[in-house]
């Protein structure tokens, strides 16, 4: 099955390994524009070079930690 997702954009959560790398590559392969989201900028730069560009989409990333931190 073939999906189109072209003049869409995706946020994926997570996408710095895994589960969310594997959704953001194959979003991006689809024609989405994607948002990589998670808290390693090292690993998200990582996995923004290896996303399909091929439909001329501008790719990119945000770094946040939803981690609830009570002092």
């Amino acid at each position: 099955m073939e999906i189109n997702l072209h003049n869409k954009t995706a946020l994926v959560c997570g996408s710095s390994a895994g589960i969310g790398k594997a959704t953001a590559q194959q979003f991006a392969s689809a024609g989405a524009r994607v948002i990589l989201l998670a808290r390693n900028e090292d690993k998200l730069k990582d996995v923004l070079k290896t996303l399909d560009q091929s439909h001329g989409q501008d790719h990119d990333y945000l770094v946040a930690d939803s981690q609830n931190q009570r002092n």
